[in-house]
């Protein structure tokens, strides 16, 4: 299964990033801060990424960065 990411150019450190879910949002949401997208399209990311488990937690990032 592909993933298709919308920022491929927003690029996250899987080094820096704490493995639990809330870390990993806090970490996706900062970067797409700094790179200037919408305050309305992080919460849209936010709202997607803890509305279910960790796997979709994961998607939902993958989705919108792109992991090193």
């Amino acid at each position: 299964m592909v993933i298709e990411c919308r920022y491929p150019h927003i690029t996250i450190d899987c080094d820096t990033v704490d493995g639990n879910a809330l870390g990993i949002v806090s970490k996706v949401s900062e970067a797409l801060e700094e790179a200037g997208v919408s305050e309305e399209e992080v919460l849209e990311y936010q709202r997607d990424a803890l509305a279910g488990d960790y796997d979709r937690t994961l998607q939902a990032s993958l989705r919108m960065v792109s992991f090193r």
